[in-house]
């Protein structure tokens, strides 16, 4: 769906079960951190981008290890109480806003 709009994909989002974001590598993957802002639960690779700015919050797990995310996605698409305590992890990231991050990115300057 590459032609939704940001409000369009904001309320996909805002409606899914969870995010699946099997990332091999990542410079700063925006999508986990707006799954976050919106509480929604997201699985997605052990990656130091992710680990930094997420912490606990998402189910890791290998993008390579079939196993690891057929589990993780059984248990959030299955598991009410595990999908549930997933999106309260989630709903604790504080995600900056644009203008925040660039008065600050501005104010480095």
């Amino acid at each position: 769906l590459s032609d939704l709009g940001d409000g369009a994909m904001t309320a996909l989002l805002a409606g899914a079960r969870a995010l699946l974001h099997p990332s091999f590598a990542e410079g700063f993957g925006l999508p986990p951190y707006e799954a976050a802002r919106l509480g929604v639960p997201t699985v997605c690779a052990p990656l130091p981008a992710f680990r930094e700015g997420l912490g606990a919050a998402p189910v890791y797990a290998d993008p390579g290890d079939l196993y690891q995310w057929k589990s993780a996605v059984e248990r959030l698409a299955y598991n009410d109480t595990e999908q549930a305590a997933a999106a309260r992890r989630a709903a604790t990231i504080t995600v900056p806003e644009w203008d925040d991050h660039f008065t600050r990115v501005f104010a480095a300057l």
